[in-house]
C-alpha cells in the first residue's frame, strides 16, 4: 500500500495510515476515523475489526482479496467472511477482474458495489518520463505482462528476421527475467526479436536505453487471470510518459483511451510501421494517481456540482421499489448537508398511514420513486410549507389512480425523457411547468471493464419479459447473422416467463413465448447459439461478454439495461419507436432485423471498427452517468 499513499497524497487526498489489531476485542476507532470520507480496511480481518470498532459502513471500504494475481477462493469460513465483509462495507476491493466476478457472483448485494484497486507493480514508482522526440520504438515490460502476446512478437520477429537495421524493442525487467531471457524457452523468443535489447528495470538505465527514441508500451490482451498484469503495465508506461500501444481489445472503453495506437495479432509488423508519423496521444491518465482518483470520486459526494447548504435538509424518500434511484439514494445519503430517511411501503398501492405520517411532518422534501398511490397519499397530505417531487418512470400513466394526484401540492414530477412527459401531459392535462425530465442513470465506472475475447460476436439482450420486449426480434437479427458466420451467440437474461403469473396466465401473453420456443426448438442452429442467462443484478460482469447490447422493445419509456450496455463498451441496437432517437443516437436505431444483421456484421469485420464504435457508444453513455445526473436532482 505504501505505492498507494504516495499516489493518493500526490493527487492531493489527505492520507493516514491507522494500525489496526485484529483481536476479539479491538480498539474502538470511530471517534479517530470520524472525519474520514474512506476508511480502507486492507483485509478481511482488518475490516471485521473496524465494523466492529464502530467504523461505520458509510465509510467502510475493505479489501477482500490478498494480493494481485492470487485467486479469491471462496469457500467454507472465507465465504462467510466474504459476506460479512459485504454486508459491513460500503464498498469492497479486489485487484482483478476474476475476482470482481467471483465476488459479485457468490454475493448478489456486492453488486456494482466491488471495485478493482489500481496497480503498478511492485516497488516505488518510477520517476523516468520519456520523450516524445525520435523514431518509435516498442518497450515491453517483462515484469509486468510476462509471456502475454508472445504469438504476435513471434510472428513479427519471423517477419523482420532479414531486415538490416529493425526497430529498436526494448525489454524492460529485473534481474530474474534477465536470467530468464538466457535459458527459458519462452523468455528466449522476446530475447530473439530482431533489435531487442535488455534495459534494467531503473530510472536511470530506462533514461539511457530510451533517450533519442519515441518509446511504445506494448500492451498485449489479457489471458484468464491476467488482467492485472494489463492494468499494471498500463499504469506503469503512463507514469513513465510513454504511449500505449494496445492490443484490440486489450483496455476497457473508457474516453482517455480513444486517440491511443491499436494493433492486432497478424498485422502487428504493420502497425509497428504506422506508429511513424503519428500525432503525439495525450497521457491517458496521470499515471497511479489518476486511476486512484477515477476510482475513489464517482462515490464522494461531488460538493463541486452542488455545493454544501448551511444546516442540514431533511429529505424523505417514499416507495416501496428503489431500483432506478439507487444512485439518488447514495448520492443523499453521503452528503454531510443532508438528513436522509426512508418511508418503505410494502407495495406502492397500499397506504400505511401510520407509519407515513409522523415521517411526514418531519420532512422538508419529500421524493416519491414512482407515481403511484404512494404519490397520491402524499400529494393530498403535504403541508403548503413543504416540497414534493414525484418521480414517475411509465407504467403509472396507464393507472386510473395517476388522475387522483393533487398536482397543485406538487412541486415538480420528475420524467426519464422529454418525449413521455409530452404524453403525461397529453394524459393528465397538468401545468408543463410542474414538470421537467431527469434521465435514469448509469454508474459508468462500474460499468466500463475489459471485455472478453470475441465479445463482438455476442449479443445481448436483458430483459425479455413482457411480450412488448420483442424477443422475436433479437431472433429476426441473429439468425441472419447466423447465416453469415456460426461464432454469433444470442444470451437472453432474466426470468423466464413461466416465473411471471401476469404473464403466463394471460393466454394471449403464453401464446407469445410458446411460439418463441417453438422457433427455437424447430431451428437446431438457433437452439444451439442461443444462451438464457438466469436473472442476476451483476450487470457489469456479464455485459464483459457481450459485444452488442439490444433494445427491440415495441415501446420503452427509457430502457435502462442498453444503456447499462453501451456504458460498458457494447454497441446498442435500437428497434426504431416513439422516442428512440431521443435517448439513443440515430446511427444506432434501426427499423429491420436486415438493417441490424448488416450493421453488425460490416463492423465486425474489422476489430479496429468495433473498437472505435464501442469507444463512441461509452462516451454517448457518459450523458447519464450517474454524477452527472444526480446533480440535476
Amino acid at each position: 500500500m505504501d505505492q498507494a499513499v504516495s499516489a493518493l497524497r500526490s493527487a492531493g487526498a489527505r492520507v493516514s495510515v491507522q494500525p489496526v489489531g485484529t483481536g476479539e476485542q479491538p480498539a474502538d476507532l470511530s471517534e479517530a476515523l470520524a472525519d474520514a470520507e474512506v476508511v480502507l480496511a486492507t483485509s478481511m480481518a482488518v475490516g471485521k475489526a473496524l465494523a466492529t470498532s464502530g467504523v461505520s459502513r458509510r465509510q467502510l471500504w475493505t479489501v477482500v482479496q490478498d494480493a494481485p494475481g492470487e485467486p479469491l477462493v471462496v469457500a467454507g469460513a472465507r465465504e462467510d467472511d466474504l459476506r460479512q465483509a459485504v454486508a459491513t462495507s460500503r464498498k469492497v476491493v479486489v485487484f482483478d477482474e476474476e475476482a470482481r466476478s467471483t465476488v459479485e457472483g457468490t454475493v448478489w448485494d456486492a453488486a456494482m458495489n466491488v471495485l478493482v484497486y489500481p496497480t503498478a507493480g511492485s516497488g516505488p514508482l518510477p520517476r523516468f518520463r520519456a520523450s516524445a522526440d525520435g523514431p518509435a520504438a516498442l518497450v515491453i515490460n517483462l515484469d509486468l505482462t510476462g509471456p502475454l502476446g508472445l504469438a504476435a512478437v513471434r510472428e513479427h520477429a519471423s517477419r523482420i528476421r532479414a531486415e538490416r537495421n529493425p526497430r529498436p524493442v526494448f525489454l524492460v525487467c529485473g534481474p530474474e527475467i534477465q536470467a530468464d531471457l538466457r535459458v527459458d524457452p519462452v523468455y528466449r523468443e522476446f530475447a530473439a526479436i530482431p533489435g531487442a535489447r535488455t534495459v534494467a528495470l531503473d530510472d536511470e538505465a530506462l533514461a539511457t536505453a530510451l533517450h533519442g527514441v519515441r518509446p511504445f508500451g506494448f500492451l498485449p490482451r489479457a489471458e484468464q487471470g491476467e488482467d492485472h498484469r494489463v492494468s499494471a503495465a498500463r499504469i506503469w508506461f503512463d507514469e513513465c510518459g510513454i504511449e500505449l500501444f494496445a492490443q484490440h481489445g486489450a483496455l476497457p472503453a473508457l474516453p482517455q483511451f480513444a486517440d491511443i495506437a491499436r494493433w492486432a495479432p497478424s498485422t502487428l509488423t504493420d502497425d509497428l510501421d504506422g506508429l511513424a508519423g503519428r500525432r503525439v496521444a495525450p497521457r491517458t491518465g496521470r499515471g497511479l494517481s489518476g486511476e486512484l482518483s477515477r476510482m475513489f470520486e464517482p462515490f464522494l459526494p461531488d460538493y463541486g456540482a452542488v455545493a454544501a447548504r448551511p444546516g442540514k435538509l431533511r429529505v424523505l424518500l417514499v416507495g416501496a421499489d428503489f431500483k432506478f434511484a439507487g444512485d439518488i439514494v447514495e448520492a443523499l445519503a453521503l452528503r454531510e448537508d443532508i438528513d436522509l430517511r426512508v418511508d418503505r411501503w410494502r407495495y406502492n398501492a397500499v397506504p400505511q398511514p401510520e407509519e407515513s405520517r409522523p415521517l411526514l411532518e418531519w420532512a422538508e422534501v419529500i421524493l416519491c420513486e414512482f407515481a403511484s398511490i404512494n404519490a397520491v397519499w402524499y400529494s393530498t397530505n403535504v403541508r403548503p410549507d413543504q416540497r414534493l417531487i414525484l418521480h414517475l418512470h411509465g407504467y403509472e400513466l396507464r393507472q386510473p389512480h395517476i388522475h387522483d394526484v393533487e398536482i397543485s401540492a406538487v412541486e415538480k414530477v420528475v420524467f426519464a425523457s422529454g418525449f413521455y412527459r409530452q404524453s403525461a401531459l397529453e394524459v393528465t392535462g397538468w401545468p408543463p411547468e410542474r414538470t421537467t425530465v431527469i434521465s435514469n442513470s448509469v454508474q459508468s465506472a462500474d460499468l466500463a471493464r475489459t471485455k472478453l475475447p470475441d465479445a463482438r460476436f455476442h449479443l445481448g439482450l436483458a430483459g425479455f419479459i413482457p411480450e412488448l420486449k420483442r424477443p422475436d426480434r433479437a431472433l429476426d437479427v441473429f439468425e441472419a447473422l447466423l447465416e453469415r458466420d456460426d461464432r454469433y451467440t444470442l444470451h437472453l437474461r432474466g426470468h423466464l416467463p413461466w416465473n411471471y403469473p401476469y404473464v403466463w396466465k394471460n393466454l394471449v401473453r403464453r401464446d407469445a413465448y410458446l411460439a418463441f420456443f417453438e422457433r427455437l426448438r424447430r431451428h437446431p442452429s438457433l437452439r444451439r447459439s442461443v444462451v438464457f442467462d438466469p436473472f442476476g443484478p451483476d450487470m457489469g460482469n456479464w455485459f464483459r461478454g457481450i459485444g452488442w447490447t439490444l433494445s427491440t422493445s415495441t415501446r420503452e419509456t427509457f430502457h435502462l439495461a442498453p444503456v447499462e450496455g453501451m456504458a460498458s463498451g457494447a454497441v446498442p441496437l435500437v428497434w426504431r419507436r416513439e422516442g428512440s432517437d431521443e435517448i439513443f443516437p440515430r446511427q444506432w436505431n434501426v427499423d429491420t432485423a436486415t438493417e441490424a444483421a448488416e450493421l453488425v456484421h460490416g463492423v465486425n469485420a474489422d476489430p479496429a471498427r468495433f473498437d472505435e464504435l464501442s469507444l463512441q457508444a461509452a462516451a454517448f453513455a457518459r450523458t447519464y452517468d450517474a454524477r452527472r445526473v444526480v446533480a440535476q436532482w
